[in-house]
């Protein structure tokens, strides 16, 4: 360590310790904010989901179904069964109306979902014919059926 002395034209001398400088601490950034004590961030947990955002996760996600079904489908062809076999093995089961009903609503409700969101999408982004929040709203009403 070197002192240093400098005289400020007789006013005040001020004196300068030198010395090797630490090197920074590499640290993570979660255990930076740990170590100070900041809290985690919230997150999705202080947002209220919105319309808009929710649309966009449920296209998404019907999207991933019909992916499922495609690889069904596709696996399916690889059986020896044929369409009126499968159809006999299905009536064989003895599943009740309501409950083949509730069945097929779940299968094709993804199908049709996407579709009209995707209809909905496309008409939106045509510059001219800008929705309103209000007419995102009535979309999504339509495009859930309600």
């Amino acid at each position: 360590m070197v002192n240093v002395h400098i005289v400020c034209r007789g006013i005040r001398c001020v004196t300068l310790q030198v010395s090797q400088a630490k090197p920074p601490e590499v640290m993570s950034h979660d255990v930076k904010n740990m170590k100070l004590n900041r809290p985690m961030s919230p997150h999705l947990s202080i947002y209220k989901p919105q319309l808009t955002s929710m649309m966009s996760i449920s296209h998404r996600a019907t999207g991933l179904i019909m992916i499922g079904y495609a690889l069904v489908l596709a696996g399916a062809s690889f059986t020896s069964y044929d369409v009126p076999r499968l159809v006999s093995i299905i009536n064989d089961m003895h599943i009740s109306g309501g409950l083949m009903f509730v069945i097929k609503y779940l299968l094709a409700f993804p199908v049709a979902y996407h579709m009209m969101n995707g209809v909905r999408h496309l008409v939106s982004v045509v510059p001219t014919l800008y929705f309103s929040y209000h007419r995102v709203f009535i979309g999504f009403r339509a495009s859930m059926g309600l």
